[in-house]
């Protein structure tokens, strides 16, 4: 593949990326309602997609590194998914809210605003 198609794809994944992280932000708001509203079910079923979503995020991002204009430590979420599996085995689901509306959230912005630089992508 040649250099030129490699950093356009790269591109591409990154603004995909962000399309999705903009996606994650609006479903951990939800994701916070739904527990804060006593739906259980719902609010876990969201938490998983949640997680799920933001491991093939830290996965495009890990992969296009190297087109990125600032650092984006992906490894800084860790300890908060960790946290959240630990609250969720303790049925700690005020703790999971919190994590996901105080600490995930944060991050996933920040990696937001990092990719705007990266893409040169409106924020809408």
């Amino acid at each position: 593949m040649l250099q030129e198609d490699r950093n356009k794809l790269m591109l591409e994944t990154t603004e995909t990326a962000f399309t999705y992280i903009k996606k994650v932000i609006k479903a951990i708001e939800d994701c916070v309602e739904y527990y804060q509203t006593g739906q259980e079910k719902k609010a876990f079923d969201l938490t998983i997609q949640i997680i799920d979503a933001i491991k093939w995020i830290t996965d495009a991002m890990n992969l296009t590194k190297e087109i990125h204009k600032e650092n984006i430590d992906i490894g800084s979420i860790n300890e908060h998914l960790i946290a959240i599996v630990d609250g969720f085995e303790n049925k700690d689901y005020i703790l999971v809210c919190d994590l996901l509306d105080y600490e995930i959230k944060p991050i996933i912005k920040e990696w937001m605003t990092k990719l705007m630089k990266t893409n040169m992508i409106e924020n809408n």
